[in-house]
């Protein structure tokens, strides 16, 4: 047996013995069992960022043929690229490191790194603070990184990563009203939709929405698409994508019924229906 092998069984043995043993614990225990596990493999991946670092410092990508630090990761790690540079950012911003004289150098994020070593927040986090702080205008990010880099990742402590992204962008606008102002106009200008009929006669819809159009649109749309109620233990079997037409179909039927909606001729929209007189004539005669 080679020793890959062995390592391999070891560790199919050690997750089989956790199982058998998770059998007999209490809920409160795999709960917090759950938990531990997690703040692990986050403090493990800060190390690895740590070596990342280290890694590129010493130049080994290049040493070894790769034409970047992220696509020698990949490589490595045999994950995406995406993954890969993420790492590689956050591993710039997060590192510990010592000059060749062994003195120490402070890390360009110490609240996010402080975090990552504990734990308490996980690379998802920590690339949505880089990410952020990098969209920073100049002056903030020479002035106010540090109490920019504790707000973030003393949030990210509290939220996960999506609202997290939230946060940083409206901390953004914030601390730098002009580019939050240029950004809206050429969002503005970049707004789109377009429709057409397919063959089958259904609509096809593809729309570009500026930040305040999107905002009105989903704030419409979500409570009218959120699933019915269970009726006799039975849930909505609609999609999400159906529960999202349905919602807009009720959306039009609200616009057309407003008296403030432009009527074309004057006219609210109507739908004519030609039937033959003798099968309506029979219609009427069953239902009697």
């Amino acid at each position: 047996m080679t020793p890959l092998m062995s390592t391999y069984d070891a560790a199919e043995g050690t997750a089989a013995d956790a199982r058998s043993a998770a059998v007999s614990w209490t809920d409160a225990e795999v709960v917090a069992r759950i938990q531990d596990l997690e703040e692990s493999m986050r403090a493990t991946m800060f190390e690895q960022l740590q070596l990342i670092a280290e890694a590129e410092h010493r130049g080994l990508p290049a040493d070894r043929g790769a034409r970047s630090m992220p696509a020698w990761l990949q490589g490595l790690l045999n994950i995406d690229y995406r993954d890969a540079k993420g790492r590689v950012t956050v591993a710039r911003s997060v590192e510990d490191r010592t000059t060749l004289y062994g003195e120490p150098v402070s890390t360009d994020l110490p609240a996010t790194a402080a975090a990552m070593s504990e734990g308490a927040i996980g690379l998802e986090h920590a690339r949505v603070i880089v990410t952020g702080i990098k969209k920073l205008p100049e002056h903030a990010r020479g002035t106010m990184l540090a109490e920019v880099d504790s707000m973030l990742a003393g949030w990210a402590r509290q939220m996960p990563p999506r609202e997290l992204a939230i946060v940083a962008e409206r901390l953004r606008y914030l601390l730098d009203q002009d580019g939050a102002y240029r950004d809206e106009e050429v969002q503005h200008e970049a707004r789109e939709l377009h429709y057409a009929t397919a063959r089958d006669g259904m609509m096809v819809v593809k729309a570009r929405l500026d930040r305040e159009t999107g905002a009105k649109f989903a704030a419409l749309v979500e409570p009218l698409a959120a699933p019915r109620p269970e009726a006799d233990g039975a849930k909505d079997p609609r999609t999400a994508g159906q529960r999202n037409a349905d919602a807009l179909a009720a959306i039009l039927d609200l616009a057309a019924s407003s008296d403030a909606m432009p009527r074309a001729g004057g006219q609210r929209p109507q739908l004519a229906i030609t039937v033959d007189f003798d099968d309506l004539k029979r219609a009427l005669d069953r239902a009697d």
